[in-house]
């Protein structure tokens, strides 16, 4: 692909169709991250396509080597960091340049305070890291762990995937605000799922030591909610009466994300599960609220596509807990600012909000949208061009990250991207 591509709305959406969305990469990543600990290298046939997961595969097939290059995958660097202290060996664990910007101390310090052995190679509290054999603290008790429930949700991810294979089990402390929490929830019920018992006490975790094991069916990675979101943005810029169908979805999922279901209901898009298990969304005609309110501590990734859709529709909105936007592929939240103002909205951000105060508006000049290498930026504005005409898109390959058929599967509804 070219650097840039155009994308050009249908003058009238096709309607009905069918979308088979991706596996989801938050579970693939997880799920991997499960079966190296239990010895099994191969990946699952119901695996994600997203580039993140792949890469996952080929860094845990690749372990045994000195040095290995995560490239720009967040959530492998963060899970491999712990995997990796369990094997008896030293390695240097690397990235991007964007990704030796983002941070990874509050884990590393919590895995040192167990008895990994990690050194920064660069910057204080940043990657590169050189992770060594661990000697892991012998107590009387079970090792006890205090972390800052603010941070990532990956960092805490990561030390529970890891911690039936340390020699005594962890608990986990989680001690003040919590942010993504339904993530976490996702971990834990997959390890669930994988034969590992747990306790949890509020904000505690008690995890023995014990073996995970492999569910007498196969397990099936379910279709990826955060992939399913922009599709609901879509039907909320659309013409009352269309409707659209998405395949591989669960209704009681393990993803934090299908929570887009009940956000949506207010701007007019009604969820419907078939027996089949296709999930049927349509835009109904009702009158649209006079202002939105979002509080996305629990649902992240959800936050750039409710930014579009809020814009898009011109309903002045109110965005919080955003803080983790702020060390993703790139900040999100200024990057989202500074795009929804190039299509004319009006925006004001903070530390950790955003408040949409006007829409975006159409203008003669094909605006470019800027990808800052992240995939989430252009498919959460990608449905915009409903409205707004032709967009010229940035790096459109960088959406291979987590949805690497998003432009094939816009075509089915029409869209065109040249």
């Amino acid at each position: 692909m070219p650097k840039n591509r155009l994308l050009e709305a249908p003058k009238s959406l096709a309607g009905a169709q069918y979308i088979q969305l991706n596996s989801s990469k938050s579970i693939s990543n997880r799920l991997l991250i499960i079966q190296a600990i239990m010895g099994q290298l191969a990946p699952p046939k119901s695996l994600s396509r997203a580039k993140d997961s792949q890469s996952l595969v080929r860094l845990l097939q690749q372990e045994e080597e000195e040095i290995l290059d995560a490239e720009d995958a967040g959530t492998c660097f963060r899970f491999l960091t712990a995997y990796l202290c369990l094997n008896n060996k030293k390695q240097v664990l690397t990235g991007s340049a964007r990704m030796l910007e983002r941070p990874i101390g509050p884990l590393v310090e919590a895995l040192r305070s167990l008895g990994a052995q990690i050194d920064y190679l660069g910057q204080e509290g940043y990657p590169p890291l050189q992770i060594g054999a661990s000697t892991w603290t012998a107590t009387a008790e079970m090792p006890s762990l205090r972390i800052d429930g603010g941070i990532s949700s990956q960092y805490i991810s990561a030390l529970l995937l890891i911690a039936p294979a340390l020699p005594q089990g962890l608990k986990l402390q989680l001690e003040g605000e919590i942010i993504s929490m339904p993530y976490i929830q996702m971990t834990l019920g997959l390890m669930e799922q994988f034969g590992i018992d747990y306790l949890q006490a509020g904000k505690s975790f008690l995890i023995e030591a014990q073996n995970y094991q492999a569910p007498e069916e196969e397990f099936i990675v379910e279709g990826d909610w955060s992939a399913a979101a922009y599709y609901y943005a879509l039907v909320a810029l659309a013409e009352p009466g269309f409707s659209l169908r998405l395949g591989q979805l669960q209704q009681n999922s393990l993803q934090g994300d299908s929570i887009i279901m009940e956000l949506m209901k207010e701007l007019g898009v009604m969820s419907q599960f078939s027996p089949s298990g296709e999930l049927q969304l349509k835009k109904i005609a009702q009158p649209l609220p006079s202002s939105l309110r979002y509080d996305c501590r629990h649902y992240p990734d959800l936050a750039q596509t409710l930014m579009a859709v809020a814009a898009g529709l011109a309903i002045p909105c109110q965005l919080f807990g955003l803080q983790s936007l702020r060390i993703k592929e790139t900040d999100r939240l200024a990057a989202m600012k500074k795009e929804l103002e190039k299509l004319g909205a009006e925006v004001e951000i903070g530390e950790d909000w955003m408040h949409i105060r006007s829409g975006v508006k159409r203008a003669q000049k094909k605006p470019l949208i800027s990808s800052y290498k992240d995939h989430r930026m252009l498919m959460s504005l990608a449905p915009l061009s409903l409205l707004l005409g032709p967009l010229e898109m940035d790096q459109p390959e960088v959406v291979a990250k987590s949805y690497p058929d998003f432009w094939r599967d816009l075509g089915l509804l029409g869209f065109k991207i040249s």
